[in-house]
């Protein structure tokens, strides 16, 4: 006997309420709310740098603006308080506009970003973190395929976080790693992604939500590095029916960037080695990967 449930609403998994929304909304303006809301977090990020750098002693009274802000940068950027200026502003910004648009129910705000417990089995939450970080490598051996070189901004981004040391480098991490996963999670899997699959297929909305995640990063050599993590966070983020499990991963993918590329990646890009421990090691990952995805879709399949 077929399910008589409306396919269009199987496509948002049960444990996800749907957001209130006006009948026929389009799906444009949901792509249109996440990219003012980039815009604002650019803004942000600008002002606070703008602000920090003025308000800063570590160039001479006379000295422009563009001579103030690289003094500021040589003195702060690899510090705990020169990360929070440059990463916190626009992350909270996009998290407060999102926020905004959700507008104000019942279910509560964590809740009408997908914030809510998971439909998945703590076996196919481990795996999916574990295969977030077999994504990632896929995703590195495919850029040292191509044979380019990181350019100045990959390095300069990697020297900000490999260089502070002890508990600096602790914040940092926690910094880097926390912050993007909660804040990045509700604007692309909570907000965009869970409004585009009331009006799109899931394959179409997880590709936009992961293409809008992949153009934030704003650099041309980041953006589709970023883009299969977007997807892979994307697909168990719709599995799980919980933003939490993708911003878990997301967390992972970060933190584990971090430390790996400390302990053993090149000091001036975080690169890994290609050598037969980290092959066999990223084999393993990636097989979890398939694991994950064939017992989220496993645990998804209508009963």
């Amino acid at each position: 006997m077929s399910d008589p449930t409306p396919a269009s609403e199987q496509l948002v998994p049960a444990a996800i309420p749907a957001p209130t929304r006006g009948p026929g909304e389009p799906a444009w303006r949901t792509v249109l709310v996440v990219m003012v809301t980039l815009v604002a977090s650019a803004v942000a990020s600008m002002a606070a740098l703008f602000v920090a750098v003025r308000s800063s002693s570590d160039a001479t009274t006379g000295a422009d603006f563009s001579e103030r802000m690289d003094a500021w940068m040589a003195h702060h950027l690899t510090t705990v308080p020169g990360m929070l200026v440059l990463l916190l502003p626009g992350q909270l910004t996009m998290f407060a506009m999102v926020a905004f648009f959700s507008g104000a129910d019942e279910q509560g705000l964590l809740r009408r970003l997908g914030f809510v417990r998971p439909r998945a089995s703590p076996k196919a939450i481990v795996l999916s973190v574990v295969g977030t970080l077999g994504v990632q490598w896929l995703v590195s051996v495919a850029f040292d395929w191509t044979g380019v070189e990181p350019n100045e901004q990959m390095k300069h981004i990697w020297r900000m976080v490999a260089t502070p040391t002890g508990v600096s480098a602790a914040c940092v991490a926690l910094l880097i790693s926390g912050t993007p996963a909660l804040c990045e999670e509700a604007v692309f899997r909570g907000f965009a992604q869970r409004r585009l699959l009331q009006r799109w297929s899931p394959a179409l909305a997880i590709a936009v939500a992961s293409v809008l995640f992949a153009l934030a990063h704003m650099n041309v050599q980041q953006s589709p590095a970023v883009l299969p993590i977007g997807l892979w966070l994307g697909f168990v983020a719709w599995r799980t029916g919980s933003v939490w499990v993708s911003a878990l991963c997301h967390f992972a993918n970060n933190m584990s960037a971090f430390v790996f590329g400390r302990m053993w990646g090149d000091p001036d890009s975080g690169a890994l080695p290609s050598s037969a421990p980290f092959l066999v090691a990223g084999v393993v990952l990636l097989a979890c990967t398939w694991l994950a995805a064939r017992t989220l879709n496993r645990e998804a399949a209508p009963a």
